[in-house]
Order: structure tokens, then C-alpha cells, then sequence
């Protein structure tokens, strides 16, 4: 799920300098020229997260699927700043298909010139201590990551990469330490809807795929969780640790490289 915003009310300061924001409240969504702020959403949300978000953002627009679209009309009398609702999955009560809306576009498209500094997106917090906050990133936040994803995986990209993350890409790990990292340096990355990650899936992914680039969050097991906090670099005796895991199946191929979060 994908929110586009011209402008968050939670960065008034950035809001008035910025050319892209005050440009994109006079284009259409058919426009072959677009100019938008992103704001990644997670599928798992509920509509109460859902709705905060859309509302402090002042999202005008949403691409999503027919999940998204279910939740999202319980809410829409709380988001008036909603526009426009775009549904991979076709015309649904409330949203327009959003394959037909591309097939539709111009094969053209005109990029905003832009600066390091002109917002890009804007990703939320957990809100672990409070109600979530939008941090506003301007276009330097991927060069800005691009060292800590091409040093760790052997001078990233090389001959025969390939990526896979389990991270949602709404989360700023899996969109900037996965994802977007990967597409700017034209390495194909594996997509595989995971309801829960399971171990042995992931092997059999990555095996499958040829993966040789993986982001995956340090994970605790069931067992870990019912125990007190260890000492820092212990691991559980019931799973390999995360680096010896990815040498277990890494693949011994010059640019290999696994990065553990």
C-alpha cells in the first residue's frame, strides 16, 4: 500500500520551499508528469493505523489492493483529504483500477527536476512511545544509505546478484536497505508475499531463486521470547545465529553478501 501526499501537515517548514509539493496540487492523477510525495503503508495495518496516518499525512491519494480497499471503507469519512483510491485489483465500491489507469498513460514520462532537499517520502515510526511521526526524507536518503547496503554485501552490486528481503517494504529497512538500494543499481529483487516468516520457506526461496543478497531482521524464536534477555552475542541454542545461517547456504560466488539487521 502506497499513500501519494502533496504535502505533510506534520513538515509545514518543508512545505513551503518545496517546488514539487506546490506543483503536484495542480496535476491530475493522469498526469504523465507527476509530482508526489511517497508515504509506504503496511498491508497489516489495521484501519485505526490506517486512518491516523492518512490523516496526519494529508494523503491525497492510495494505491493498494482489494485488502486495503476493505479497510479503507470503514474510514474514508475520517480521511477527507482522500482523493483518490487506486486498486491493483480492479474497479472496486469506491476505487478506480489501477491497471487500467496505467494502460491508459502516456508511455512518456517527464520527471520533476528536483534537488537533494525537496521531500521524496515520508516513512512513520512504530510510535513504541507515543503516536507514530512522519519523518520527512528528502532525495539524498538513498544515496545517503547506498555505502551501508554495498559495503556489507561485498561491494554491491556484482555480476549475478540478486536480492531478497522478508522485510516489508513499507518498513525503512526493507524499502532502503533492499529494495531501493537493489532498483538503483538494476539488480532484480525477489518478491514473495510471507504471511509469517518460517524458516525453512526462506531457505527453499532463496535456494529456489538463486538469492545471493538477503536483508533479514535478527529474529527471536518462540522459545527466546519466554526467556530473559541474554547477553549481547549469545544466541539460542535452538537456531543458528544469523550469520551462521547465511553461510549455510551461501552460494560461494564472488560478491556474495548477507546483511543482518
Amino acid at each position: 500500500m502506497c499513500c501519494a501526499r502533496t504535502a505533510s501537515r506534520a513538515a509545514t517548514a518543508s512545505r513551503s520551499s518545496c517546488r514539487r509539493c506546490r506543483k503536484s496540487s495542480s496535476r491530475t492523477s493522469r498526469s504523465t508528469s507527476f509530482a508526489a510525495v511517497a508515504l509506504p503503508t503496511a498491508l497489516l495495518f489495521g484501519p485505526d493505523a490506517i486512518a491516523y496516518r492518512l490523516q496526519n499525512s494529508g494523503a491525497r491519494a492510495i494505491i493498494t489492493n482489494a485488502q486495503g480497499v476493505a479497510k479503507l471503507a470503514s474510514i474514508r469519512a475520517e480521511v477527507p483529504d482522500l482523493k483518490l483510491v487506486l486498486n491493483v485489483d480492479g474497479v472496486a465500491d469506491g476505487a478506480e483500477d489501477f491497471v487500467a489507469m496505467v494502460a491508459r498513460a502516456s508511455p512518456v514520462f517527464t520527471p520533476e527536476p528536483t534537488t537533494p532537499d525537496d521531500p521524496a517520502m515520508m516513512i512513520y515510526t512504530s510510535g513504541t512511545t507515543g503516536q507514530p511521526k512522519g519523518a520527512l526524507h528528502g532525495h539524498r536518503v538513498l544515496p545517503g544509505h547506498l555505502p551501508g547496503v554495498e559495503m556489507p554485501h561485498d561491494f554491491f552490486p556484482q555480476p549475478g546478484d540478486r536480492f531478497w528481503t522478508p522485510a516489508d517494504w513499507a518498513w525503512a529497512g526493507g524499502l532502503l536497505d533492499a529494495l531501493l538500494p537493489s532498483l538503483h543499481h538494476g539488480v532484480p529483487v525477489v518478491a514473495r508475499k510471507l504471511d509469517k516468516f518460517d524458516p525453512e520457506e526462506a531457505y527453499t526461496l532463496m535456494a529456489r531463486h538463486g538469492v545471493r543478497n538477503a536483508f533479514i531482521r535478527r529474529l527471536r524464536c518462540a522459545c527466546c521470547a519466554r526467556r530473559p534477555v541474554r547477553a549481547a552475542g549469545t544466541t539460542c541454542a535452538c537456531v543458528p545465529s544469523a550469520r551462521a545461517a547465511s553461510r549455510s547456504v551461501r552460494r560461494p560466488t564472488s560478491g556474495a553478501g548477507w546483511h543482518s539487521a
